[in-house]
């Protein structure tokens, strides 16, 4: 993400209850923070309705997160990702022996 700096994700219909879900992220000049803008957009009595909330984000890049997670006595870490997972985000797992 901290090399290609996506600005939206894809929009998700839920059909049963006529919602959109998207965001928008908007990157600081540094690269290394960005704030996640979330969209809901929802049919409600016959109007379309949007709500949004933000939040800023820290990016981090995996080999410092492994170089902490060594440093502070942690082990087997392995990294999980969507594509084989089925979660939005990567996901860490490691020992502290």
């Amino acid at each position: 993400m901290i090399k290609e700096k996506p600005s939206t994700t894809q929009p998700r219909v839920l059909d049963e209850r006529k919602k959109i879900v998207f965001q928008v992220w908007d990157w600081a000049e540094d690269g290394k923070m960005y704030t996640t803008n979330q969209f809901i957009v929802q049919e409600m009595n016959g109007e379309w309705k949007t709500k949004h909330n933000s939040t800023q984000y820290r990016a981090l890049l995996r080999e410092d997160i492994n170089n902490v997670l060594s440093a502070t006595g942690f082990k087997d870490v392995e990294w999980h990702f969507p594509a084989d997972k089925g979660y939005y985000q990567p996901m860490v797992t490691a020992r502290k022996l």
